[in-house]
């Protein structure tokens, strides 16, 4: 898009678009058979949710830019996909604003169970976080400003203090910069949502930083909007073994389907991270470091599986604090290996942080300016 158009524009390009694309496949998409043919009607939405990062300019609108990316680029069109595939939540009987909403916003909404008390119980633990409930909306109004005030001091130690900080306590920090970033991208969409079309929203974090384990970290803590993106049109299929659901009873697949489910979440995550990096800086990550990043983490869970074995085999048993300890230690290593070097050596951890503390100072000058007035 032209540099000479005003933000306000773009911005409402950004909410109409996807409400036309919203509109389009409700009405004509949805009535036609899951499968190739939703799939072939879809690829006008898909090329557009491509594109839609080019509304905003990447030099001058850098955040709205990112965050265009993770929402029209990973999560609509992952959304979409799973309609096609008949799964997903915008599959489910939803007004036409909830539709619209879904589609567009960064969240996703819990499953509503309505089976007896045991059947309940019994695809609530199926589900995964998709059967939790992510809180009310002044519980998530909370949060918003809670991750925003953890995003604002984190930022500013960052671009501020970074040379003094070990680099471990660095990449920590930025770890928990990430957090907060994603909560704020997140938890004020969905207290809006819960407010305005009367849907509860899966969570999107579970104190991702208390993990004892790789497994709950990536399962049951972290940026969980993505995980159970992931699951509908990538999960689901391979573990059922059918890609187009068929609404019939299913008893479940394999231990091998669900190593193969499991692994092919981490490599699609780690490619749609190498997709936002290339549109963020035009290039892939050296060596496909986030895809290697994502990839290696199936085979340290299965590892991480045996060793519970071994342990529990010997009556041995290990504090909480201690495996706690251990999975930071390990995600922190990994992370220090694969994931931060694409951010810090190429200067894009500093562009993101220089542009949050510039948004902050524009919004700082316009609430003193209100009062002023």
């Amino acid at each position: 898009m032209s540099s000479d158009v005003p933000y306000v524009w773009r911005l409402a390009a950004a909410f109409v678009i996807p409400a036309v694309c919203a509109c389009f496949i409700s009405v004509a998409v949805c009535r036609l058979r899951p499968g190739w043919p939703r799939l072939v009607a879809s690829l006008p939405v898909f090329a557009f949710n491509f594109c839609a990062p080019s509304i905003f300019d990447e030099g001058t609108q850098l955040i709205s830019n990112l965050l265009l990316n993770l929402c029209f680029v990973w999560l609509c069109n992952f959304k979409v996909f799973a309609l096609c595939l008949d799964r997903g939540p915008l599959s489910r009987r939803l007004s036409a604003l909830q539709f619209y909403t879904i589609y567009v916003a960064p969240v996703t909404p819990r499953d509503e169970l309505e089976e007896s008390k045991a059947e309940a119980i019994k695809r609530v633990k199926s589900a995964g976080t998709l059967g939790d409930h992510g809180g009310g909306a002044g519980e998530l109004v909370l949060r918003f400003f809670a991750k925003t005030a953890i995003l604002v001091v984190s930022v500013f130690i960052l671009s501020d203090h970074a040379e003094k900080l070990p680099r471990l306590a660095l990449e920590y920090l930025y770890a928990v910069s990430l957090y907060a970033f994603l909560g704020f991208a997140m938890d004020g969409p969905a207290s809006l949502i819960t407010s305005l079309i009367g849907l509860q929203i899966a969570p999107h974090f579970n104190k991702p930083f208390l993990a004892e384990s790789l497994t709950s970290f990536w399962g049951k803590r972290w940026n969980l909007t993505i995980s159970n993106c992931l699951r509908a049109p990538v999960y689901d299929p391979i573990y059922e073994g059918q890609w187009v659901k068929t609404h019939k009873p299913h008893k479940g697949g394999s231990l091998m389907r669900r190593f193969f489910g499991m692994s092919a979440c981490f490599v699609v995550s780690g490619l749609m991270h190498e997709l936002i990096y290339w549109y963020m800086m035009g290039i892939h990550t050296r060596n496909w470091a986030w895809l290697t990043f994502f990839s290696i983490q199936v085979p340290f869970m299965a590892l991480e599986t045996v060793g519970k074995k071994l342990i529990k085999q010997h009556n041995l048993h290990l504090p909480r604090w201690l495996l706690v300890l251990m999975t930071t230690a390990l995600l922190l290593f990994l992370a220090d290996t694969f994931f931060f070097p694409p951010c810090l050596e190429t200067g894009l951890a500093d562009r993101v942080l220089y542009a949050i503390k510039g948004n902050v100072g524009q919004l700082v000058t316009i609430v003193l300016r209100t009062k002023l007035l």
